[in-house]
């Protein structure tokens, strides 16, 4: 629940939350800081800061403030953050894959992923046995998920190129 305050947070008030190499450490350090600043805040801001910066809307009664904020639970909400920052992108790059190729799969299959019509052909992209196997997929293709199909039609396209789909590459 931390990691999601911490990301909404972040995606609010400020645009440094990602880069290239990950989590940017200094910045949720930055934004952890505020927070335990506002908790311990008497005063009640309604405007947001000249700079951009976090704000406070002061203390709601009850609330507990009287234990502090330790390096370990920072770490642990960092690295949760990371985790869940990780899994949307890899998400987004699965869908933006089989979008990619649901052009193909439309022509090949009907759009079907998990296809089997007895014909030797096997998935949406209808993969051969010995084209699945020597570019690296695992079992069947008709029952693994889109994303892995479309992540060994990749492979297959970049290697060797659209030629595996004759009539149907073209919708790539």
């Amino acid at each position: 629940m931390c990691a999601l305050l911490i990301l909404i947070v972040a995606l609010v008030f400020g645009t440094r939350v990602a880069n290239a190499s990950g989590i940017d450490a200094q910045f949720i350090s930055e934004v952890h800081q505020r927070h335990q600043e506002c908790q311990y805040s008497e005063r009640v801001t309604t405007r947001r800061p000249a700079d951009g910066g976090f704000y406070c809307r002061g203390r709601v009664p009850g609330w507990r403030t009287d234990h502090t904020h330790e390096w370990r639970d920072y770490r642990q909400q960092a690295n949760q953050l990371r985790a869940y920052l990780y899994a949307v992108s890899v998400a987004a790059q699965r869908a933006s894959l089989v979008a990619r190729w649901s052009g193909v799969a439309d022509c090949e299959s009907g759009g079907n992923w998990a296809i089997n019509t007895g014909n030797g052909y096997y998935g949406g992209l209808q993969f051969s046995l010995g084209t699945w196997a020597a570019y690296g997929g695992s079992g069947r293709p008709d029952l693994q998920p889109a994303w892995y199909q479309a992540t060994i039609a990749d492979r297959v396209r970049t290697q060797s190129g659209l030629h595996h789909w004759p009539v149907c590459g073209s919708r790539y």
